[in-house]
């Protein structure tokens, strides 16, 4: 008797544990280990942001989803993210501090079906790529950035 409900509680258990996406990970099947997680790879954005005339601007925020950096004093950036990726990647170049003019604000979306990621390990990691974007941001009066704002 104590050995049949021990055996239904491990079964009970084993249901649970199954229901809540609890799994051995060591078990190969057709010599493929079975592992967890989900498809991600690297992507690096670097480029050089720059006024009208090409003067190089610095202090831009560069925003991508959660992740920012900062262009440098000759307007270099460079962001790595590392992500699982749809169609399209918005990236936002802001100007917060107004120390080298007032910028307006510039929205790029990526198209990452074309990107060639490369050195993905064939399982959940996809490799990593990188794109140089080139950014020309326009100068706006103080007021009509204001009320854009």
């Amino acid at each position: 008797m104590k050995r049949n409900s021990l055996h239904l509680i491990k079964k009970i258990i084993l249901m649970l544990l199954t229901l809540f996406g609890v799994s051995n990970c060591d078990r190969i099947i057709d010599n493929a280990a079975l592992a967890y997680g989900m498809p991600h790879a690297d992507f690096t954005i670097k480029g050089k942001i720059t006024d009208e005339d090409e003067k190089p601007i610095e202090n831009i925020k560069i925003a991508i989803e959660r992740d920012t950096t900062i262009s440098d004093s000759v307007g270099n950036y460079s962001i790595t993210i590392t992500d699982m990726f749809d169609d399209k990647l918005l990236v936002s170049y802001i100007d917060d501090d107004n120390e080298n003019g007032n910028f307006a604000t510039r929205d790029s979306n990526i198209d990452m079906t074309n990107i060639k990621f490369k050195g993905g390990d064939g399982d959940w990691y996809d490799g990593a790529a990188t794109e140089t974007i080139n950014i020309i941001l326009n100068e706006v009066d103080k007021n009509e950035k204001d009320s854009i704002n």
